[in-house]
């Protein structure tokens, strides 16, 4: 099954319940052109060989039945259905919905044949009755999880739990939104509507922890608001066009009639396919019983020099016990927020969904997210919570002249600190006294916070995501930057955040040439990048100009480098305590190709029933400079609907 690369676009015009018509259009001026107030819209692609002789437009003459099946591996209807024996008497286009089939035919018996194979393998669908482009009777699947009551119910419970002016109204909001995804996603994606159970449970443990006084009311307050955000989108777009159509919108208009519930399922199970291999490995709780490890505790000086400490690996010790319930990211796709993350949602860019193997909007990035994500965990542990006195006390103490720490958590815990007091120094150009330290701490740990989790971030992401593959992060990274209009200022920032990544390889270099191979190696790659053209700002330029100005003032240069050597500490902080062989070679292990690598032989357009175990090598696999938008949708359809999990534990 081919898809075919040009679009047409399904038009339904709403006027009443007594005129509704729907039609195929060739583009979008004509859809345009006939716009009407209850007008609502979505691309469609044709499979080639089901639509070789389907003229357009299309204003669906005579009788007919139009139908919506979906989500659903397309490969899967021409194998199993037999009224898709006869290509001649039916029509199939593809779509970016849950109804991802969009199926039209005159005969009776291909009708009765889908409806049937539909029924029989709980997969939703909803039937149009056409005469000359009216709609008529609409007949469609109704589903429902056998414990949807039990569910609501407890719903109904929660929402009498709090009577806090300052909670009520965002405790409303949450349920509300909760509820109404759990509804729709129980009649479509039984997946997301255990995704939704795990979400109300969230919501149930910051309501006990607030009872008990563990959360303040405007944590609980902020988070439950970034919550229904990303609820509150992510129905829109995935759960519009389900059952009934004619009941719900997306607010992304050109795919007003049947949403986006695919780009949202793929994005979706990326990212907990991304969650469940780090969650089982579980960092944060290994580097929390590093406390207990008092065995062969290097100074400060070993530790941020000696390469023998860069061989551990914390997944060597058994995984520890599972805490709680997982906690499923929400994830959605945003115009204003692009590539973003908080502890419970994530968002990518609404341009991902007619480009998502582009290396500008590259689904891809998302590992950025899921690494802020872990980083911002990670940071309990190990960075100094001066809102607290004994934080502050424990971060003096590790600050003094000649400590030696008693356990390998606080021997990273000095290493951050030594890294985020070099970083204040190298920026200011001035030594900060013994005697002023203890003083200018809070300080120091507030303002280099956010510059400190970047470095961390982008260097985990490198080392887990891409492999530690230095040409193939710059392009892609690079890419995406280039991609934000405005952050000119901003480009000496960025170089400094991708010279510090790739240099966790270089860690075993002597000193003296850490930082020439960093910047050489750097500055050949945005050469290269430069020279293959594709990318939307100058930036690239901006950057090479800032490199050639390092090595040719002396001054300039040296101020340059001390920043990056003091930022280098965080990245040994990665090497030594972060960087698992083990958790990276999982995140690339793929039994379905061997090695994680094979995927171009997964031919683009075509739609077979070829498992994929690993979405990094896939992607990789199908990344491009300048793909069609049916390419994204093709790629989107094989995440969402051709991913096996791999229950391997790590």
């Amino acid at each position: 099954m081919n898809l075919e690369q040009r679009a047409s676009y399904l038009v339904l015009h709403n006027q009443s319940q007594d005129n509704r018509t729907v039609e195929i259009l060739g583009d979008l001026p004509s859809a345009l052109q006939r716009w009407q107030s209850g007008t609502r819209i979505s691309p469609i692609w044709a499979i080639r060989e089901f639509c070789r002789h389907s003229p357009e437009p299309d204003p669906f003459d005579g009788k007919s039945t139009l139908l919506f099946l979906g989500p659903i591996q397309l490969a899967r209807l021409q194998a199993e259905i037999r009224a898709f024996a006869d290509a001649a008497k039916l029509r199939l286009w593809a779509s970016m919905g849950c109804f991802n089939a969009v199926i039209s035919t005159a005969d009776r018996d291909n009708v009765d044949d889908v409806i049937q194979w539909a029924r029989t393998n709980n997969v939703p669908f909803e039937a149009w009755n056409i005469n000359d482009g009216r709609v008529g009777r609409i007949r469609h699947s109704v589903l429902k999880p056998t414990d949807y009551e039990e569910t609501t119910a407890e719903l109904a419970a929660l929402a009498s739990t709090v009577t806090e002016p300052a909670l009520r109204t965002v405790l409303q909001e949450n349920l509300t939104a909760i509820a109404t995804a759990i509804a729709r996603a129980g009649a479509v994606y039984s997946p997301a509507y255990s995704d939704f159970k795990n979400t109300a449970a969230v919501t149930k443990a910051l309501l006990d922890a607030w009872h008990s006084g563990d959360l303040s009311t405007l944590e609980v307050h902020s988070r439950l608001l970034a919550s229904n955000a990303a609820i509150s989108r992510f129905s829109s777009q995935a759960f519009s066009g389900v059952p009934p159509i004619i009941g719900t919108e997306c607010h992304f208009w050109i795919h007003s009639l049947l949403g986006t519930g695919s780009a949202n399922i793929a994005l979706s199970r990326l990212v907990g396919w991304l969650q469940k291999l780090l969650g089982e490995a579980d960092l944060p709780q290994r580097i929390a019983e590093l406390e207990s490890d008092t065995l062969g505790v290097p100074s400060l000086a070993d530790l941020a020099s000696d390469a023998q400490y860069l061989e551990r690996d914390l997944l060597t010790r058994p995984p520890p016990e599972p805490d709680g319930i997982p906690v499923p990211l929400i994830t959605y796709f945003s115009g204003r927020d692009g590539f973003s993350s908080h502890l419970q949602t994530l968002s990518a860019p609404l341009t991902a969904i007619a480009e998502c193997n582009s290396y500008r909007s590259n689904l891809l990035t998302v590992t950025h997210e899921i690494a802020h994500i872990l980083v911002q965990v990670l940071l309990t542990h190990i960075y100094p919570d001066l809102n607290q006195s004994e934080g502050l006390q424990i971060a003096e103490i590790i600050a003094k002249k000649g400590y030696r720490a008693a356990n390998w958590l606080m021997a990273a815990r000095q290493l951050l600190l030594e890294g985020i007091i070099g970083m204040e120094q190298a920026e200011s150009g001035q030594e900060i006294p013994m005697d002023d330290l203890a003083e200018e701490l809070p300080t120091i740990a507030i303002r280099q916070r956010r510059e400190a989790q970047e470095i961390i971030v982008h260097t985990l992401d490198f080392w887990y995501f891409y492999r530690g593959e230095p040409d193939f992060y710059i392009k892609s990274i690079w890419h995406s930057w280039c991609a934000i209009p405005g952050i000119e200022d901003r480009v000496p920032e960025y170089l400094m955040r991708t010279l510090c990544a790739v240099s966790v390889n270089l860690l075993r270099e002597s000193a003296e040439n850490r930082f020439p191979a960093a910047l050489r190696g750097v500055r050949d790659t945005l050469k290269s990048l430069k020279a293959e053209g594709g990318v939307l700002s100058d930036y690239i330029s901006i950057a090479l100009e800032h490199i050639d100005r390092i090595e040719r003032d002396s001054d300039s240069g040296k101020d340059f480098e001390r920043q990056y050597s003091a930022r280098l500490l965080l990245v040994r902080l990665v090497g030594i305590f972060l960087a698992s062989d083990r958790l990276a070679a999982k995140l690339f292990s793929d039994r379905h190709v061997g090695k994680g690598s094979g995927y171009e032989s997964k031919q683009t357009l075509e739609y077979d029933q070829q498992p994929i175990g690993n979405p990094l090598s896939f992607f990789r696999a199908h990344l491009k400079n300048d793909p069609g938008e049916s390419e994204s949708l093709w790629v989107l359809h094989c995440l969402a609907f051709d991913m096996v999990a791999d229950n391997d534990s790590v």
